[in-house]
């Protein structure tokens, strides 16, 4: 089978220039979330690290309950993630859930942290959130 050899792009033109969002976060240490299907982002507040999830009937234990994004029916775990400030840079950890969370189309690893960028998007299971500083 004869394929063609591959080209690469040229790297002068500012067509394929990658533009990463910067990884520090400022003295107000908020993000906002845009939830994928939401009308308004949501503000979140890194003071301290926070787990991201799905709440049961009733149940407070997770920061940031994302159910009312029809979450559970999306494949988020009740524990899914956590996001944190790890000196001013946003840093998301998978908790082992079960359908994985992805930054930016890379799987994450349970219970390694790896760094958030601005403009970045983390999908948890089906659900899609697009971060912002």
């Amino acid at each position: 089978m004869n394929r063609p050899t591959r080209r690469m792009p040229n790297l002068d033109s500012n067509d394929n220039v990658i533009r990463w969002g910067t990884a520090s976060l400022g003295t107000d240490s908020q993000i906002r979330v845009h939830i994928s299907g939401a009308a308004d982002p949501i503000t979140i507040s890194l003071e301290r690290p926070l787990i991201i999830g799905r709440s049961d009937t009733g149940s407070t234990d997770v920061d940031v309950d994302l159910s009312p994004y029809n979450a559970a029916a999306l494949g988020v775990s009740r524990h899914h993630m956590t996001l944190e400030l790890l000196r001013k840079t946003v840093m998301v950890t998978d908790l082992g859930s079960t359908n994985g969370t992805f930054l930016n189309e890379q799987r994450l690893l349970p219970q390694q942290r790896r760094v958030v960028r601005d403009n970045d998007e983390l999908r948890l299971g089906k659900l899609v959130l697009h971060i912002y500083f």
